[in-house]
């Protein structure tokens, strides 16, 4: 009887110490209203820019907007659940926040490349309506979207840092592997890095997943060449 009345206890206590922690969050992509307040004319209108240049389907699914104190809150929030958006008052605390206006694609990819690599949400501030072509495929990028959104969620790591370029590895799935190359001077540039420090041997092979360009290592290097200030996100394949 008294086994029978303990064994509860002892059993919750041993699920307690054998809990696995919660995976880290997942970044999602935002997208910050550029309405002045919480005005449903104007919020709703950046949420169907969204839909009309294909970035909600992308993943452009949280729309940040200053709803927190307005009696507009509900009514704006329905208007977005309506088009299969959701409205958040808060930017998330680690982010990388990029105008999508009055940028050069090279940045744009560069910025964008860096919070992929820093496991940080892409916070996105512009009219979504008048975007270049140009940015919006950046934006839109199904395969850097895929990889932001990898369910590992694991940090990467600075492999070369000096004056002239900045690489980076960050590890994916179960055993994946992506790489990322910036060139810092101000025309292009062979950037590479040995594929020792990345911890693989053999002939590497990684697509840039911007471009869909094949890169293959060579010599023990990996890289190649990389426009002024701009970035290559291999993943190893």
């Amino acid at each position: 009887m008294r086994l029978a009345r303990w064994l509860p206890a002892v059993v919750a206590g041993l699920a307690g110490c054998t809990a696995i922690a919660p995976a880290p969050p997942v970044p999602r992509p935002y997208w910050v209203s550029v309405a002045p307040d919480c005005s449903l004319d104007a919020v709703t209108a950046d949420a169907d820019g969204l839909i009309a240049a294909g970035l909600r389907d992308a993943g452009y699914r949280l729309i940040v907007a200053a709803c927190n104190h307005s009696p507009h809150r509900g009514a704006v929030a329905a208007a977005l659940r309506e088009r299969g958006v959701t409205l958040t008052a808060a930017l998330p605390p680690r982010a990388a926040e990029v105008r999508a206006t009055g940028v050069e694609v090279a940045g744009l990819r560069t910025e964008l490349t860096a919070a992929v690599m820093a496991v940080s949400p892409w916070v996105v501030m512009g009219r979504p309506d008048s975007l270049p072509a140009a940015v919006l495929a950046i934006l839109a990028n199904h395969d850097v979207l895929a990889l932001a959104g990898d369910s590992r969620a694991a940090f990467g790591g600075t492999v070369r840092e000096d004056s002239e370029a900045v690489v980076r590895s960050r590890a994916i799935g179960t055993k994946g592997l992506i790489v990322s190359l910036t060139n810092r001077r101000r025309d292009a540039a062979a950037i590479g890095v040995p594929i020792a420090l990345l911890g693989l041997t053999g002939t590497i092979r990684g697509v840039d997943a911007w471009t869909g360009q094949e890169v293959v290592s060579r010599a023990g290097w990996l890289g190649g060449t990389v426009g002024a200030g701009d970035t290559i996100l291999l993943e190893i394949v």
